[in-house]
């Protein structure tokens, strides 16, 4: 069968797209405003995709998956 489901990654700076200092300001603010107290790497959805493409999630369908570090409980 078909089976449906959707990644919502949250905000994932590259830091190869940005300056140090802004990066740096970036993970400083993370720190008191994401429950995990990080902010994202870049590869972190892919390896929702990953997951949700083996057969170890056969049986997960019509799900929509945060990956957001806790922000999206925190700020709904």
């Amino acid at each position: 069968g078909v089976r449906v489901n959707a990644v919502a990654p949250g905000s994932f700076p590259d830091p190869d797209q940005m300056s140090a200092e802004a990066y740096q300001t970036r993970q400083d603010d993370a720190k008191g405003r994401v429950p995990l107290g990080r902010i994202g790497k870049l590869k972190e959805p892919g390896y929702l995709c990953v997951f949700l493409a083996s057969p170890a999630a056969s049986y997960i369908t019509g799900q929509t998956w945060a990956v957001d570090g806790g922000i999206s409980i925190k700020h709904p």
